[in-house]
């Protein structure tokens, strides 16, 4: 089973002709995306100045009220995109995939025959068993309007029905690991995840680091960013991993 695994988008339109060619290229079975459709910057760094100043971050700034259009069309335009593949996509948000609501409401209504949520949901394939769980995730934090920053005990409780799979399976999470992917931005509950589920591969982003690791059993790959044209060929069966450029 080849799948093409892309993660880290944010909001680059311009690439979305090169991977066209990719996919009519190469015969996918699936696509896995691994979070961060759009930019986010006036969210972003107001949580990021309100967190440094110790104050409450304002929803009602004009950027960040204007910003819910350019995140809508972002939205659209890449499912709309991966939709019109007629592969088999599955999906999680980023943690810049904010508001939640946003992120979800817009996924929803457009009703994509292709388009999978991943986040918090089992989905099986032939081979292969599929679950996903979005966002940055950390030990105690939790936001989802301005980012989407998840606890450790929120992530656990979502994935605890890993627990009754009894084949190999894929977990998608926007966060990686602690290993060498990711450097400063490395989770160490998505450590205690692979510990305790022993997924076969976790697919992973946020980094924009390009790499393959293997962290137990569990062979761990993150594409890197698609806005610089990153991204990885992972045949499921043979375990084969490719990393590449457009």
């Amino acid at each position: 089973m080849l799948s093409l695994l892309i993660s880290d988008f944010h909001g680059s339109l311009e690439i979305l002709e090169s991977l066209e060619k990719i996919i009519k290229e190469n015969r996918f079975d699936v696509i896995f995306f691994c979070g961060d459709i759009v930019k986010g910057h006036k969210r972003g760094n107001e949580w990021l100045a309100a967190k440094k100043e110790n104050r409450i971050p304002n929803r009602e700034k004009l950027g960040i009220i204007t910003e819910k259009d350019e995140d809508i069309m972002y939205y659209k335009k890449f499912y709309n995109f991966l939709d019109r593949t007629n592969i088999k996509v599955f999906t999680i948000p980023g943690n810049m995939d904010a508001p939640e609501s946003l992120y979800l409401k817009t996924l929803w209504r457009l009703k994509k025959k292709n388009i999978h949520l991943a986040h918090e949901t089992i989905h099986f394939l032939e081979s292969f068993d599929v679950c996903g769980f979005g966002g940055e995730i950390n030990e105690d934090e939790r936001e989802d309007f301005f980012v989407l920053e998840y606890t450790r005990d929120e992530t656990f409780f979502a994935l605890r029905k890993l627990a009754y799979l009894k084949k190999d399976f894929v977990l998608l999470t926007h966060s990686p690991p602690v290993c060498d992917l990711a450097k400063d931005k490395g989770s160490p509950v998505v450590n205690e995840i692979i510990k305790k589920y022993k997924p076969k591969f976790l697919f992973c982003g946020h980094s924009h680091l390009q790499g393959k690791e293997k962290i137990d059993e569990t062979i761990v790959v993150n594409p890197g960013a698609l806005k610089n044209g990153d991204y990885a060929v992972v045949d499921l069966k043979t375990e084969e991993v490719k990393l590449k450029s457009l």
